[in-house]
């Protein structure tokens, strides 16, 4: 994901939850989440991109696949809004 590497100004900033998750993830692929949750690799890189959030039935799952506290997700899941896809 173009995000991670060098800051581009053209580029929003990552919502918190998606900035966490990516902060989280650490040396794991996109794809070990994927599988320990269920889900499709896309379906990560949709959350760690900022472009959706996990559906709120999944956050205990996924806190834990991340290794992120469930109340710090549901925080961080609450003051995100997914970025916009440009047209």
């Amino acid at each position: 994901m173009a995000r991670q590497g060098a800051a581009r100004d053209d580029l929003p900033p990552l919502p918190p939850l998606a900035a966490a998750l990516v902060a989280a993830r650490g040396s794991r692929t996109q794809q070990d989440i994927a599988d320990r949750l269920g889900v499709a690799q896309a379906t990560v890189s949709s959350w760690e991109s900022g472009e959706t959030k996990p559906r709120s039935k999944r956050l205990r799952a996924t806190g834990l696949a991340y290794g992120i506290g469930l109340r710090r997700l549901r925080s961080l899941w609450f003051a995100s809004e997914p970025i916009a896809k440009a047209a």
